[in-house]
């Protein structure tokens, strides 16, 4: 983000092929008939354009949300009088004019120079240190300088400015009703947005509306800083009569490796061990069907965080619509499960666990 991906080197990449094909495009214009003009056109690279600038910013929000990070710094280069370096192993001859990188806190960034007499020092190693091998940590919020000097001459060669900031990271699990929840307040000019407007609304840069199941990230812009994020899980909750298939909302599904079958896009599987999926209902009981088969796997259940049992789904001939699993009478009025895919035995061919549908009693 801070080098290939970053906005400027983008827009640099997006306005030289567009410099290439422009000449071409009344041509093709004309021949096919696609696009209206040449102001159509242009208006497509502006979606381009756009994209580009907001990318990196969302990237980072996206980056913190999901390694739980309460911070970033800003490094940028103050002063250099020579080029014969790199950061992170980008040299000196590809980092643009201007060149700002985002680092998280904790991460090492590794300065390498040609001349093996370079020392540095920093003048807050409470925001960002500097080994003896040029490596520098990001420690906590704050601004300081690390200068870069030859033991020759004692002259600077090359200096960074680091911005550390803080960012304030909340998860929430709300119930998918038409409901409004208070966000924190955030400084003059900063924008709340949200990365799922299908779920997630916001209503006067003051609230979030939820509006469905769905998960959001909702990150407090100001200009191309992060001042804070929402981590919402929007769930609903399955009452007695419901029965829940691989479209149902009250289902999250958790992992990449669920896929809805060919043959019906409402039956789900899932061949991952550790991948799983949970819901959560109000009511007395569950039933879970799906598939008895020669790849048939097992999982794991969890009813309100207490492991229950473990399902084999293995059988020597393949049957559709079996009952697996029957919770029985629950004590208490809402329930969360959990169904871990676990490993097969030995006889199966495969680790696939089938969720047909479960109906809530």
């Amino acid at each position: 983000m801070s080098t290939i991906f970053s906005p400027e080197h983008v827009h640099h990449e997006i306005e030289s092929k567009k410099d290439v094909l422009a000449p071409e495009m009344p041509s093709h214009i004309e021949r096919w008939g696609t696009i209206g003009s040449m102001e159509e056109w242009d208006e497509h690279i502006d979606v381009l354009r756009d994209f580009a600038a907001d990318r990196s910013r969302h990237m980072q929000s996206h980056l913190m949300r999901q390694f739980e990070l309460d911070g970033y710094g800003k490094v940028s280069i103050s002063s250099m009088t020579t080029d014969e370096f790199s950061i992170n192993n980008t040299t000196a001859d590809d980092l643009i004019d201007q060149w700002t990188g985002r680092y998280n806190l904790g991460q090492t960034i590794q300065i390498d120079f040609t001349n093996p007499s370079i020392t540095a020092s920093s003048s807050n190693s409470s925001v960002a240190s500097v080994d003896d091998a040029l490596n520098i940590t990001l420690s906590g919020p704050g601004h300081t300088e690390i200068v870069f000097s030859d033991d020759a001459d004692h002259q600077p060669k090359l200096v960074l400015d680091i911005e550390v900031l803080e960012v304030s990271l909340e998860k929430l699990s709300v119930e998918a009703l038409e409901q409004q929840i208070s966000l924190q307040p955030v400084s003059e000019g900063a924008t709340w947005t949200s990365n799922n407007t299908d779920s997630i609304e916001i209503i006067d840069n003051e609230k979030m509306m939820i509006h469905e199941a769905g998960m959001s990230t909702i990150t407090a812009f100001n200009e191309e800083d992060i001042e804070a994020i929402y981590y919402v899980d929007a769930y609903e909750i399955a009452d007695v009569g419901d029965q829940l298939d691989g479209q149902s909302g009250a289902i999250e599904l958790h992992g990449t490796n669920w896929y809805e079958m060919a043959s019906d896009n409402q039956v789900i599987y899932n061949e991952h061990p550790d991948d799983s999926l949970t819901f959560t209902f109000r009511g007395e009981s569950f039933s879970w069907y799906g598939y008895s088969e020669r790849i048939g796997g097992k999982a794991d259940i969890y009813i309100n965080g207490d492991f229950v049992d473990t399902i084999d789904t293995y059988n020597s001939t393949d049957q559709h619509t079996q009952l697996l699993f029957e919770s029985g009478d629950l004590t208490g009025d809402e329930h969360h499960v959990e169904i871990f895919v676990r490993n097969s035995n030995e006889r199966s061919a495969g680790n696939r666990i089938v969720v047909e549908s479960i109906e809530i009693h």
